[in-house]
């Protein structure tokens, strides 16, 4: 658990790590703390969805005649 808790610590926006601690954590019966970690997993990867989204955006260029 203190590796896990010191890779999160370290890279917050780590989603691996967050997931992890939260696997431990529901092994363990810490439904709470199980709980807060999966939320922080999908809010990390809901923001690298809109990261990508904005980045394909726009309309692709033409196609050359």
């Amino acid at each position: 658990m203190t590796v896990l808790q010191r890779a999160v610590e370290l890279d917050p926006a780590q989603p691996d790590a967050h997931f992890r601690l939260g696997r431990l954590y529901q092994t363990m019966g810490n439904t709470l703390a199980a709980q807060k970690e999966f939320a922080g997993v999908r809010e990390l990867h809901e923001k690298e969805d809109e990261a990508v989204a904005a980045k394909t955006s726009t309309a692709p260029p033409p196609l050359p005649q």
